[in-house]
């Protein structure tokens, strides 16, 4: 007689294996079978329970496992355990699909002190000229000591005179609007300023002369010798951090491209940053002088935000809902996430016609066993 709690509680052993873990892909594997149960002595005395996975599919996996005794003797062995994650293709699919989806999550944090010992040069391109955002943040740089240069640039492809003005702020060969300390050397950052939204109806012109200015300044700078300085990208209302706000939509596309270029330039450290019409210029200083590695920001209302991603699965109203009627669709129950009683659901099923010698029980009750929900 062999007491179904010893081996309960030696098949919880193999659940548990980090094979068999990564196996059910966060599922719960059941045992569905044993090729051999041995049963060598009284297993009264059981105390260690030795595990071996032998096989580890994604899915099912197969282990064998020995029942000793305090001393080492073998009291029961049991070779070919099989466990199943008990779940179709299109249910491991979807379980896949929801643990690779990501999505960003805005969340307040604390500004990084100060960690630049010298203030640092800095090239600002403002989209327009005289734009006081601009002018602030040159001053505000300049008033902790930075050699500061501010030069418009318009929106747009650059042409050839365009980009010959570039290069020459990039050299430090061209003054430019400094704070008369002289020609710029050793860039640390080239902070990229956008205009506020504007009122007129061109959203789709202005979108595309965004991106085509900022894939030219991206270019230059990825071709210049040596170390290189750090691209920051300054927009207006871009991302949507507070659900009561909409997006700038002629500067959102600016999010991915600025993703684009860290992925192609990684050394030049692109770095976005969104701003409202409350923030100061000074927060915008302090953050380009905190050296902060983070790669998109925003500030709210005075308070700094940072975006990291998040795991999303998809959320009940964004799956696709049909209407099923009982008595010619197929429809079954399931549990969208693992364990929790509340996320139990309907889903529509292909109904399988009956076969040769088979029926079809229609079913207007029935209980839910606890391996459906966890």
């Amino acid at each position: 007689m062999i007491n179904p709690a010893l081996l309960d509680a030696c098949f919880q052993s193999v659940i548990v294996h980090p094979q068999v873990q990564k196996a059910g892909a966060g599922g719960l594997m059941l045992p569905v079978g044993v090729r051999r149960l041995r049963n060598y002595h009284s297993t009264r005395n059981a105390h260690y329970c030795l595990t071996r996975v032998t096989s580890s599919l994604s899915g099912e996996c197969e282990a064998d496992l020995e029942i000793l005794d305090q001393a080492g003797t073998v009291l029961l062995a049991v070779e070919g355990l099989q466990l199943s994650a008990g779940v179709s293709e299109h249910e491991q699919a979807n379980r896949v699909l929801n643990e690779r989806l990501f999505t960003i999550e805005w969340e307040p944090r604390e500004l990084p002190e100060v960690s630049q010992i010298e203030p640092g040069s800095w090239l600002l391109l403002s989209a327009t000229d005289g734009d006081p955002l601009t002018t602030r943040l040159g001053e505000a740089l300049n008033s902790d000591g930075a050699q500061c240069v501010t030069a418009p640039l318009p929106l747009g492809q650059l042409d050839s005179q365009d980009s010959a003005t570039l290069r020459s702020l990039l050299s430090g060969k061209a003054p430019g609007e400094s704070n008369g300390h002289g020609l710029l050397k050793g860039l640390t950052g080239v902070v990229v300023v956008t205009a506020p939204p504007a009122d007129d109806t061109d959203e789709l012109r202005r979108g595309r002369d965004y991106v085509s200015q900022l894939v030219g300044i991206a270019r230059e700078l990825a071709e210049l010798p040596g170390e290189v300085p750090r691209l920051f990208l300054v927009t207006r209302n871009a991302a949507t951090v507070r659900d009561d706000e909409l997006a700038n939509l002629e500067q959102a596309g600016l999010r991915g491209l600025m993703r684009v270029i860290d992925s192609e330039y990684p050394h030049l450290s692109a770095t976005q940053i969104d701003v409202d019409e409350h923030t100061d210029a000074a927060q915008l200083s302090r953050q380009l002088s905190s050296g902060s590695e983070e790669d998109e920001t925003a500030w709210r209302s005075g308070d700094w935000h940072t975006a990291p991603l998040r795991s999303g699965p998809l959320r009940p109203a964004e799956r696709l809902t049909t209407i099923v009627d009982h008595e010619r669709d197929g429809m079954r129950l399931q549990v969208r996430t693992p364990g929790d009683l509340e996320s139990l659901e309907f889903i529509a099923v292909g109904r399988v016609a009956p076969g040769a010698g088979e029926i079809e029980v229609e079913v207007t009750a029935s209980s839910v066993n606890f391996a459906d929900v966890l």
